[in-house]
């Protein structure tokens, strides 16, 4: 399958999501629910089973929206409709803990 200029980058974040971390996870749903101001996470936290579920869903949907991300990257202008700002707080919470997909193709 392939998903346009940063088919490569896509394919990276892909592959590094079963090599995350509980650290990495944790971490993730730290910056994801940040960036998204995503309160619900506090009615979670009552046991370890809850949270560990908590993070993993938060990290998934942290991939997600990186991989969307990067897929649109070269989409995003400056005054929208999709803009480099929402292009940005989609990928931020994956580069806040895992760093900058390298290889991405901007125009």
């Amino acid at each position: 399958m392939t998903y346009g200029p940063n088919t490569a980058t896509v394919q990276a974040i892909i592959d590094r999501i079963p090599t995350l971390t509980e650290d990495e996870c944790k971490r993730l749903n730290a910056a994801w629910s940040a960036a998204w101001s995503a309160a619900w996470i506090g009615s979670w936290i009552g046991s370890w089973d809850a949270a560990w579920d908590a993070a993993w869903d938060a990290a998934r949907d942290a991939a997600r929206d990186a991989i969307v991300a990067t897929v649109t990257y070269d989409l995003a202008t400056e005054t929208g409709p999709y803009t480099i700002a929402q292009r940005d707080l989609l990928l931020a919470p994956w580069v806040k803990v895992c760093g900058m997909p390298d290889g991405l193709v901007t125009p």
